[in-house]
């Protein structure tokens, strides 16, 4: 199912993080919850993600 799903704002892949239980979108740095293996993909449920440190 992972394969097949897109980020709702730039339709880039989602990747699966923390045994299944939320997914990334790498470009918008955003990610969503999975609740019983659903990902809750409504803009009310994003969270941003913190910058990547380079150092």
């Amino acid at each position: 199912m992972w394969a097949v799903l897109g980020c709702p704002h730039c339709k880039a892949p989602l990747q699966a993080q923390e045994a299944q239980t939320r997914v990334t979108c790498a470009p918008c740095r955003l990610s969503w919850p999975v609740e019983e293996g659903i990902p809750r993909l409504a803009p009310e449920h994003a969270v941003a993600e913190p910058p990547v440190s380079g150092t």
